[in-house]
């Protein structure tokens, strides 16, 4: 078994959206609005700030696109599959522009994605690493590459960018870190040696992240949660 998430700004699926002007797409904008009203009502505004979100394509990270969104933060999506910088930075539409392409699972792609990012929008408030993989084999029989596969996607990915990000979320009252985690950061799992180590590696990295975070001036870190790992630099 092997699979990885993509990394990629979405929007909400359009492919079975009912006509635009149509009785039901007028209660969808409604439902939509509504939400992003009560969100600032709220004050769940994220008016003004930048999030880079990885792994973005389906499940949870495209559900923390949709709802950094929709509270009115500026989000870049990142998917090794996407299209490259130059037709990123032609769009005039932050909210809707092309997916920007990084090899998560390197040094130079998070340093180039967190460049690329502050190039353009100026700040960085929120790092949300989603980005993950997945390969299930016994232990004697686990492939190598997939070994480094993973690690790299899950635990050198996230170190590379919490690296290359970390002045700029420091420079950022409020600034957020948000890594995914599992309940593999806590137990074992049968068939994925190479998942449950990595994410028990990223949960350790957010705790380092933590305490380095609240010695700085005017920040407070901390690290909680069962499913996500959090630190909260402000």
């Amino acid at each position: 078994m092997r699979s990885c998430t993509s990394h990629s700004l979405v929007t909400p699926d359009h492919r079975h959206a009912p006509p635009a002007g149509s009785a039901s797409a007028q209660v969808r904008d409604s439902l939509n609005n509504g939400h992003e009203q009560q969100c600032r009502a709220r004050g769940w505004s994220l008016d003004g700030r930048v999030a880079i979100v990885t792994g973005a394509a389906g499940g949870l990270g495209k559900a923390i696109v949709i709802e950094l969104s929709e509270r009115g933060a500026d989000v870049d999506g990142v998917d090794i599959f996407g299209e490259g910088m130059r037709r990123h930075q032609g769009s005039t539409d932050r909210r809707r522009r092309p997916v920007l392409h990084a090899d998560l699972s390197s040094p130079s792609g998070n340093r180039d994605m967190v460049a690329h990012v502050l190039a353009t929008a100026g700040r960085l408030d929120i790092l949300a690493l989603n980005a993950g993989c997945q390969f299930g084999a016994p232990l004697d029989h686990f492939l190598d590459p997939e070994w480094e596969r993973l690690r790299a996607v899950m635990l050198n990915g996230p170190f590379f960018a919490l690296k290359a990000a970390w002045p700029a979320l420091a420079r950022s009252p409020g600034g957020r870190v948000v890594v995914t985690a599992s309940t593999a950061s806590f137990r074992g799992a049968a068939r994925k040696a190479a998942y449950v180590a990595a994410k028990h590696g990223a949960l350790g990295l957010v705790r380092v992240a933590a305490p380095e975070g609240s010695a700085l001036p005017d920040c407070q870190c901390r690290c909680t949660g069962m499913d996500v790992a959090r630190c909260v630099v402000r």
